[in-house]
């Protein structure tokens, strides 16, 4: 199913997109398999062809990773991209993102972590959510596009 130019065709086709934090994770740590399409993603994010929001837990989730491995390096280009990458928001978790991510355990199920990624991507604007998380889609808040169907 899928591959790079299908996903790639999406993200043309998409003006925002919510990402997860292994989007981040696939790209800076040059993942074998979801590589060329972080690379599709980021590139449009460098260019302006695309904006993209994610929520404060990303930066959490990927540099408790960095840290965690000893990898200063790693840990200091995830604050970078957190800080510079053009064309990204990075929304903080407040009340109202935490209200609407209630009513998206409720309506859907998933744990607070995954509601409010979804939650924060709502409220920027997303068109989709870009994951690697199937069981994500079980949110109707957001169009949720798992990474795995286009390798």
């Amino acid at each position: 199913m899928g591959g790079v130019a299908e996903f790639a065709q999406l993200l043309d086709d998409a003006r925002v997109v919510g990402l997860d934090s292994m989007a981040f994770i696939y790209h800076f740590e040059a993942h074998p398999a979801y590589g060329a399409l972080t690379q599709a993603l980021f590139s449009r994010l460098e260019r302006g062809d695309l904006r993209a929001c994610t929520s404060a837990l990303s930066l959490c989730e990927v540099l408790t990773g960095a840290l965690k491995a000893g990898n200063s390096r790693l840990a200091q280009i995830y604050r970078q991209v957190f800080e510079l990458l053009p064309n990204l928001s990075v929304a903080a978790v407040d009340t109202a993102c935490a209200a609407l991510a209630a009513q998206v355990r409720v309506e859907s199920g998933l744990r607070t972590p995954d509601a409010l990624q979804i939650a924060a991507a709502a409220l920027g604007g997303a068109e989709a959510f870009i994951t690697n998380d199937a069981r994500l889609r079980q949110s109707t808040r957001i169009r949720v596009v798992v990474l795995g169907d286009y390798v």
